[in-house]
């Protein structure tokens, strides 16, 4: 019995930067996106026909933080190894489906820096989309 795969979502990105290394590497190109594959829970990162990152999301080594329209990942491969990198998509929009894709298999958080540093706090009516991802997350994280 054969199982057809469905296709992978993708997402245009408008910048990929490797944080793992001095000086950072960084491409900033039209012909760069992302794509989940849900079937093998694989995330991967393609500049033209080149693979640029390939990274599985399942385990609890594996941190993604949001901030407007970036995303940071960040995996402990040993403990004295780690994968690092940040990519941005075209529109906090993208970013918001982005996110609620890959929070179907792992914890998706807001950037700390997301919280002004007043008294004040987080504004949700300055990201008016936001908060539906933290509401989602939490009911889903519930069931």
């Amino acid at each position: 019995m054969s199982r057809e795969l469905t296709p992978p979502r993708s997402w245009a990105l408008v910048k990929y930067v490797d944080l793992r290394h001095k000086p950072v590497r960084t491409i900033i190109d039209s012909d760069l996106s992302v794509y989940l594959y849900r079937e093998q829970r694989l995330l991967t990162i393609m500049h033209r026909a080149q693979l640029v990152e390939k990274i599985y999301l399942y385990g609890n080594q594996l941190t993604v933080l949001y901030r407007k329209a970036a995303v940071v990942f960040s995996m402990n491969i040993t403990p004295s190894q780690v994968a690092k990198f940040r990519i941005r998509l075209a529109e906090v929009a993208d970013r918001i489906t982005f996110c609620l894709a890959i929070s179907e298999f792992i914890e998706v958080r807001e950037s700390p820096a997301m919280f002004s540093r007043s008294s004040q706090g987080y504004s949700v009516d300055a990201y008016p989309h936001d908060h539906r991802l933290i509401l989602m997350h939490s009911v889903r994280s519930r069931q």
